[in-house]
């Protein structure tokens, strides 16, 4: 279909509207780790939505490149690149290098804060958009550039075998994007990054190595060595946040929930020593790797943390998580207090915006599920052994569970049968093939 007709006075508002609509869609399923009130069929929708303004930036390519140019130098956040990378790659091929060098010029001053976005767009664009900036990437000598490309390459499952020298790139940034695009399916190559001099390289080799290698080579002592080594990086990296200020904290805490959720997997139940490391971490990422953990025994911590003035709310929601008990319908809330609208964004606010209940911590200790003889041997989520077909209920969209909760069962189901796996950030198409490989369909 044509472009439409530019002179026309109306166009630009609307294409405008499509613009922010786009950046805001996409941020919004780009979390699905805190989206606890964001159900399954809500997030279908926007995830329609998100590809319905996409569909009108692609009838206006000129005017939504500038506008969405625009909305990056402005914003300058992930969603806005998002949005600026894929209408980048839309349109006149012959001026398509121009308009990605714009979006690769923002990308390259702040990589931790938007790169992610830029990604994303590579891999929602089709193959002949978003193909013809990978095939060129490769030969670049910008290491963002190359981080983008393995990024982006990943996401689309499309990585060239030619990419595994960039595991001997000189850049850490370019190594560490390198063990991840790579090195699941090469892992014999990760074995000398272990002593890498970056915290980043060694995590994500480890990483890669561990979701990569034959399971007869994943022994118990190997297993023990490589957790001990991932275990020391997250402590690095708990540094790192601590320091972090402004936007930079937002990627730092991500990048060290991520390694947490894979020390979780790669820790057995049960190890003498997660009490230590809970300990040592800050609250909301010692929440979070209880979750993904599973442990019944650290129970006892996360009703301790509902005593915490700004993590309680998440604490009583990573404990109805686990014991699948409603804090609300069991009268196991606290009395709120008046709220300020005045008040500073906090996490504790946050929380509450997102209508997570205030857990009364007296009623919870009390309770029969705090007290249970959980099975100390298993992971445990909604009260039940992680086990393939208690992932596969909780994925299924007609049950309507929250994202933050299907994104757990999710990364659970990806570890135990990674050919089964499921993103719940990609496309609604993409997200469609993966589940009916599960054997569950999207509602019409």
């Amino acid at each position: 279909m044509d472009s439409v007709a530019l002179d026309r006075p109306f166009v630009s508002p609307i294409v405008a509207r499509h613009v922010e609509d786009a950046a805001f869609y996409w941020t919004t399923l780009d979390r699905p780790a805190e989206a606890t009130h964001l159900g399954a069929e809500r997030a279908r929708h926007f995830a329609h939505l998100l590809e319905a303004n996409l569909e009108g930036l692609r009838l206006n390519t000129p005017l939504s490149y500038e506008l969405a140019i625009a909305g990056l130098d402005r914003w300058g956040k992930a969603g806005e690149a998002f949005v600026a990378m894929y209408c980048a790659l839309l349109g006149d091929s012959d001026s398509r290098d121009d308009r990605i060098w714009r979006v690769l010029r923002t990308i390259r001053r702040h990589p931790d804060a938007v790169l992610r976005g830029a990604a994303s767009a590579l891999a929602w664009a089709s193959e002949t958009d978003a193909g013809a900036w990978l095939d060129k990437a490769w030969t670049s000598e910008e290491p963002v550039d190359l981080v983008l490309a393995l990024r982006a390459s990943a996401l689309r499952g499309t990585v060239p075998e030619s990419a595994a020298v960039l595991l001997q790139h000189a850049d850490p940034h370019v190594r560490a994007a390198a063990c991840r695009a790579v090195g699941r399916e090469r892992p014999g190559l990760l074995r000398p990054l272990f002593e890498d001099p970056s915290s980043a390289v060694r995590a994500e080799a480890v990483i890669a190595w561990h979701a990569g290698a034959a399971r007869e080579a994943r022994s118990s002592d190997v297993v023990a060595r490589l957790s001990g080594l991932l275990w020391q990086c997250t402590v690095e990296q708990t540094d790192v946040l601590a320091t972090a200020t402004g936007w930079y904290r937002v990627p730092a805490r991500r990048r060290l929930d991520r390694w947490l959720r894979e020390l979780a997997a790669m820790l057995p139940i049960g190890h003498p020593e997660t009490g230590r490391l809970v300990a040592r971490l800050p609250v909301r990422q010692a929440l979070n790797f209880s979750l993904s953990h599973g442990d019944p025994a650290l129970l006892d911590f996360v009703v301790a943390a509902m005593q915490d003035p700004a993590q309680g709310r998440w604490a009583g929601w990573v404990w109805q998580c686990l014991t699948a008990v409603d804090l609300a319908g069991e009268g196991l809330t606290a009395e709120e207090s008046p709220f300020d609208l005045d008040a500073p964004m906090t996490t504790e606010r946050r929380d509450a915006d997102a209508g997570l209940p205030l857990p009364d911590v007296t009623r919870v200790r009390a309770h029969p599920a705090s007290r249970h003889a959980w099975p100390r041997d298993q992971r445990l989520l909604l009260a039940n052994p992680v086990h393939p077909h208690l992932l596969r209920d909780i994925l299924d969209p007609t049950r309507d569970h929250a994202q933050a909760l299907r994104f757990i069962a999710a990364d659970a189901l990806t570890r135990m049968h990674p050919e089964y796996a499921v993103d719940l950030r990609a496309s609604p198409g993409h997200q469609a093939r993966q589940l009916r490989r599960i054997g569950l369909e999207q509602a019409a």
